[in-house]
């Protein structure tokens, strides 16, 4: 009996530990993942930790937006990473690369070029924006999310926020 329970428990083993390589299998061909962390320049933030920026004495503020990809190419089609324009500023992107637009006073991150002529893609890249204080009556204060202009059931995104304040 004895011997029959330990086959037995050898056999699960086994069908558990093809279970896990068939699950790792289908999560690395079939869903990508995305980060985006946004951190105040000379700081680093994770996922975890929300950043609180504050305008200086000539009305700018700076944030630093990190993206993590890992993931395939065509999972990224047609997606962009999108930061919306807060009411009392206006953002400008500070480098002026291909992948970064400002459309409709939005910033915008096309995740696909990223990609190069690559099909699949692990990095980690930073942009940076330039926010520029509007006139504002009193203190004010907004919290910044980034997110993707479509859901994929393909892409897993997960992303921190920061709070934009006019003064500190």
């Amino acid at each position: 009996m004895r011997f029959v329970l330990q086959r037995i428990f050898a056999i699960a083993d086994v069908v558990e530990s093809i279970k896990e390589w068939e699950s790792k299998i289908i999560s690395e061909r079939l869903i990508s993942r995305v980060n985006v962390i946004i951190n105040v320049p000379g700081t680093r933030s994770d996922i975890a930790t929300n950043a609180i920026m504050a305008f200086n004495s000539q009305d700018l503020s700076e944030a630093v937006v990190s993206v993590e990809i890992e993931g395939i190419k065509i999972h990224f089609n047609g997606i962009e990473l999108i930061i919306k324009k807060p009411a009392f500023a206006e953002m400008q992107a500070v480098s002026r690369r291909r992948e970064v637009r400002i459309e409709a006073d939005n910033y915008h991150i096309d995740l696909e070029a990223l990609f190069g002529n690559g099909e699949k893609l692990e990095c980690k890249q930073d942009f940076k924006i330039a926010f520029i204080k509007d006139s504002v009556d009193g203190e004010a204060s907004v919290t910044i999310y980034p997110e993707l202009n479509k859901k994929k059931k393909c892409i897993r995104s997960k992303c921190n926020s920061a709070e934009l304040r006019t003064v500190n």
